[in-house]
């Protein structure tokens, strides 16, 4: 827990521990957590946000303008960041070790209900705005964020990919699928570096 005033850290405590099923660590002010769904609003919205601050897209830019397979014409970035598009909320379960392409599982999809219409939560979208942001700027969504946001916001550890030295600082966040234990540091990337990879902070 941290309690600051203005830019000024007061206190901070933490309490309790987490294993991977083999050792038992206490919880450090330095643990990390796979950030999971929260990568969207940490990475990918205001890596799209400062891309149209920038005026290098329109939020009302049609995905299609950047992501020519894409074949919904009248879905836009702001309804991809609403979870207003109409793609479905992810895509068909497959083992978590299976490749995939997800880019191109995602472009096979097809929307769910008329985009503006409703809102469905959907990881699909961020994963596409994940590759609009790649598109543009020419680089990895990690290493956009990394330069672009987490740097100048002094995030120093707030990261897509830990580094093996960092592994033991990873508290575990779900079972390995093996009934074996529990997954520690391991990204398991959603897309090629897009969207929904969950960050680690």
């Amino acid at each position: 827990m941290d309690i600051s005033l203005g830019s000024k850290l007061r206190w901070h405590k933490e309490w309790g521990s987490y294993s991977d099923g083999t050792i038992i660590r206490e919880m450090k002010y330095s643990t990390m957590f796979d950030a999971a769904t929260l990568t969207k609003v940490t990475a990918t919205l205001p890596a799209i946000l400062l891309l149209e601050q920038r005026k290098q897209l329109s939020l009302n830019d049609p995905i299609t303008r950047y992501i020519p397979g894409f074949c919904y014409e009248l879905v836009t970035i702001r309804q991809l960041l609403q979870h207003t598009s109409g793609l479905p909320a992810d895509l068909p379960l497959v083992d978590r070790y299976e490749q995939r392409d997800v880019l191109k599982d995602i472009l096979q999809q097809e929307l769910v209900y008329a985009a503006g219409t409703k809102v469905l939560y959907s990881d699909l979208g961020f994963i596409l705005l994940g590759c609009v942001v790649e598109e543009l700027t020419q680089q990895r969504l990690s290493d956009f964020v990394k330069h672009e946001i987490f740097k100048p916001l002094d995030m120093k550890d707030t990261t897509f990919k830990p580094d093996a030295s960092e592994r033991a600082r990873i508290a575990a966040t779900e079972a390995d699928g093996n009934g074996l234990g529990w997954e520690v540091g391991s990204l398991r990337q959603k897309q090629p570096d897009s969207g929904a990879a969950p960050a680690f902070t």
